[in-house]
């Protein structure tokens, strides 16, 4: 479809909705009856969804045309040592074509089904004009020993959301043709599971691990950022007045604190031994070294010329 062609399409459309739009309003203003204004609310609707339904298929449609050839990046090997078979994993596949999906206004999630022995995921797929399409698939869960339950379950349901997930935007994986000629037994297809299912929780631990030290290092920068604002400072003031206020905690612990004005600033102190100096120096020079916290300046030394 060429680009005139689409915008004419857009354009009509818009202009329709526009058309039921004034149409609706105009039925207000006239007081036409109930009957009137629903028949007026289900056209707007339907046109609504009918451009939506339109703008969706235009969008995978241009989708499909800048989608690269998904590579096949994960290898599986067999008890020699050999690499057996490649495949495209989830993960992979989301990181190529993401910034496509966001160009071109989509999105996606996933609906998951269990049953006894199988597992059915359905990709929903919605276009930022409202309309919704859906792609499922069901996975078996395999009873292979050398995984456990949840293993089982897990590979079968990254298995299901890979294959839907393809299905729902029609992205084709690389050497297909090649595949074709390659007869993949139910070994060979837990094999891709498992592997499928190391790689999540591979990736699960990184993630948490690249969390763990981005906490960290958000706890380290709080700490240098307070070590920062609390770096003592030194200034030459009069001492101008004294106070103490007694406090309680809620615990019927009783504390002090002692406050010193000097040059126009309080500076607060729990040490008593300051406080006596201050108190001996009222109207004196004094050498103030104090940390700027968040409830004001706390001091830390007072020495008298």
């Amino acid at each position: 479809m060429s680009k005139e062609l689409t915008i004419k399409n857009q354009s009509n459309q818009i202009e329709q909705s526009g058309t039921a739009e004034i149409l609706l309003q105009q039925a207000i203003e006239k007081g036409l009856p109930v009957e009137a204004l629903e028949k007026l609310l289900i056209m707007r609707r339907e046109l609504k969804e009918e451009r939506a339904k339109s703008l969706f298929f235009q969008s995978l449609s241009a989708f499909q045309a800048e989608c690269p050839e998904i590579k096949k990046d994960q290898v599986v090997y067999g008890k020699d040592g050999n690499p057996r078979y490649k495949y495209a994993s989830l993960d992979s596949i989301i990181k190529q074509v993401k910034h496509l999906l966001q160009k071109h206004g989509f999105s996606y999630t996933f609906k998951t089904e269990y049953e006894q022995n199988q597992v059915t995921v359905t990709c929903v797929v919605t276009h930022v004009a409202g309309h919704q399409e859906e792609a499922s698939f069901t996975a078996p869960i395999e009873q292979a020993s050398f995984m456990s339950d949840i293993q089982k379950v897990g590979s079968a349901l990254t298995y299901a959301k890979r294959y839907s997930f393809c299905a729902a935007f029609g992205i084709m994986t690389a050497d297909e043709d090649t595949d074709a000629n390659i007869t993949v037994d139910s070994s060979q297809e837990a094999e891709i599971k498992q592997a499928e299912i190391q790689d999540t929780e591979k990736a699960e631990v990184n993630q948490a691990e690249t969390n763990k030290n981005q906490d960290a290092e958000k706890i380290d920068d709080k700490k240098q950022k307070e070590k920062r604002s609390y770096q003592a400072k030194t200034i030459f003031a009069t001492i101008e007045r004294i106070n103490k206020k007694e406090k309680e905690n809620p615990d019927g612990k009783k504390w002090i604190l002692y406050g010193i004005q000097a040059g126009g600033s309080w500076y607060n102190t729990f040490n008593k031994d300051l406080y006596d100096i201050a108190q001996k120096n009222i109207g004196q020079s004094v050498s103030i070294t104090y940390e700027e916290r968040e409830k004001g300046k706390f001091l830390l030394n007072l020495e008298p010329f």
